[in-house]
């Protein structure tokens, strides 16, 4: 990475390719999957610029707006931590870069629900919320998996009082967490 461009070495492409053929990079974290015994590694993905001479298959799609791209690395693959690639991709790619783990967090962060006069104990919520939010930013694929599960069970049983939070935003708040925390591949059998 330099102010000229990205170097990229991968099975179809080892050239320096120039900021102008970038539309985007983006760092995206696959969730959790049932099968695997650990955290999938977070993915950099690289959008083409219209225009771009970049001819080789893109086999990805971007995590932001669903466009073809190609996967340049698996962060577990490099000696830095997935932190480190990003303030470095952030410093050189600019407007450019996005790290999509940051905008799942922010999403969950700015969590407000309304109080109406039947609604969830806004304690029992409040605590839910923040230990999903604890394991949005984890990569222990185990503790996430556990969130996920606490939360499922919650959306069955959370307590009701006078001037709790209104349900129905609580419910799909917790259906969207529950989603962001981990997935589970129908067809898969955990390999051992």
């Amino acid at each position: 990475m330099s102010l000229e461009g990205l170097t990229v070495r991968t099975a179809e492409l080892n050239r320096l390719l120039p900021w102008a053929e970038i539309d985007h990079l983006v760092l995206y974290q696959p969730p959790p999957v049932l099968a695997g015994k650990r955290m999938p590694s977070p993915l950099l993905l690289l959008v083409p610029a219209p225009g771009s001479t970049l001819d080789v298959p893109l086999t990805h799609r971007s995590p932001l707006d669903d466009r073809p791209c190609l996967l340049l690395l698996e962060v577990h693959d490099v000696r830095e931590k997935t932190d480190q690639v990003a303030d470095a991709l952030a410093r050189y790619g600019g407007s450019r870069f996005t790290d999509h783990r940051q905008l799942v967090r922010q999403r969950f962060d700015s969590a407000r629900f309304p109080v109406e006069a039947r609604g969830y104990d806004r304690a029992a919520v409040d605590a839910l919320v923040q230990k999903g939010r604890e394991a949005l930013r984890s990569e222990d694929f185990l503790g996430r998996l556990g969130a996920k599960a606490e939360v499922e069970l919650a959306l069955a049983e959370l307590p009701l009082v006078a001037h709790g939070y209104d349900r129905v935003r609580v419910d799909a708040f917790l259906r969207d967490l529950s989603a962001a925390l981990g997935r589970f591949e129908e067809g898969e059998e955990e390999s051992g």
